[in-house]
């Protein structure tokens, strides 16, 4: 299992309306902490840890609103199954986006074990 990175982007109204999102803002993420745990258990993926980031201002318009949560979450998942985060957020009415990556961390920590391990078989191999 790989360590992953996905930061979802989610509609700030979701699911009351605009109104309702400005007057109960924990109420509309904890929403959107359970549209995105769904997602996860769907998928597979042990979630690790969640950072919410709060209503933002968008770059641009997405289904004609101006504002949108941002949600980052880390999780292990087996590599196969990353495809299905994506298509669930497809699917999903309240969600808008998803990127997901790989944790740079765990790239880098893979890596440098990888090289250790192959300048040891090139010591072995001299000798």
């Amino acid at each position: 299992m790989k360590t992953y990175e996905a930061l979802f982007l989610a509609d700030s109204a979701m699911p009351y309306g605009a109104e309702a999102a400005e007057n109960s803002s924990e109420e509309t993420k904890a929403t959107v902490e359970q549209t995105v745990q769904s997602i996860m258990d769907k998928a597979g993926a042990k979630v690790i840890d969640t950072v919410m980031w709060g209503n933002r201002k968008l770059a641009y318009y997405i289904n004609k609103q101006t504002r949108g949560i941002y949600y980052a979450v880390y999780f292990e998942c087996d590599p196969l199954k990353v495809n299905v985060v994506t298509q669930q957020v497809n699917i999903s009415t309240d969600i808008y986006r998803v990127m997901v990556t790989e944790d740079p961390k765990q790239t880098a920590k893979e890596n440098f074990e990888l090289y250790i391990k192959q300048a040891q078989e090139a010591k072995a191999e001299t000798k």
